[in-house]
């Protein structure tokens, strides 16, 4: 059932943080730490994908829900592109610089939920994306990271909670074990991959 990952997560932070912890982190702190946790682990294993259609126009797109990064852009002619993300200073000293050239190395910047490309033309594009969540974690809502990321999750909200009720050396030791098991659960995610990682991210 939907939000029973959570739940188990849930509980077994509350069981490692003891009957003490519960005046000193409510629910929902630990409930937005396990956000903060699945979200970290997104954006380091690139492990939540999607699509969207890009109209751009001027330039200029609004930013696809849970953007990260781009994956690839195909073009109309079939060929992809992979755009570098600039921010917003080093994006606006290039366009400076130099001037924008159609079919030169891609760039872009995000600013205020819009992306300025360098280059791009305007047209209708399909993006292939890496995401982070955006859905927060409840009782009836679960990660969205794959479930080999659950006990990894767990480590880490105990390690960030833990101070909390002053259990710092409870923290040190949840920080090395939710390292070690960020790694294993990478590891055993790549392997469900159609691809080698060494070829996953430059992927065209």
């Amino acid at each position: 059932m939907a939000g029973d990952r959570t739940d188990k997560i849930h509980d077994r932070v509350r069981l490692v943080l003891g009957i003490d912890a519960i005046d000193k982190i409510p629910s929902n702190l630990l409930y937005g730490k396990i956000d903060d946790l699945q979200r970290r682990i997104a954006e380091d294993a690139l492990c939540i994908e999607g699509s969207a259609s890009l109209v751009v126009s001027g330039g200029t797109v609004s930013e696809p829900s849970g953007f990260f990064r781009f994956k690839q852009i195909v073009l109309g002619t079939g060929s992809k592109i992979q755009p570098t993300e600039l921010d917003v200073n080093e994006y606006d000293a290039l366009t400076r610089i130099s001037p924008s050239t159609t079919g030169a190395e891609e760039f872009f910047k995000r600013w205020g939920g819009t992306l300025t490309f360098y280059s791009l033309d305007n047209g209708t594009y399909t993006a292939f994306l890496y995401k982070v969540p955006s859905t927060n974690v409840s009782t009836t809502v679960d990660p969205e990271t794959p479930q080999t990321f659950d006990l990894a999750i767990e480590y880490g909200t105990v390690a960030e909670l833990a101070p909390l009720v002053g259990g710092m050396e409870i923290a040190g030791n949840y920080y090395a074990l939710y390292e070690k098991e960020f790694r294993r659960a990478l590891n055993a995610w790549r392997r469900t991959k159609d691809k080698g990682f060494s070829i996953y991210y430059h992927d065209f």
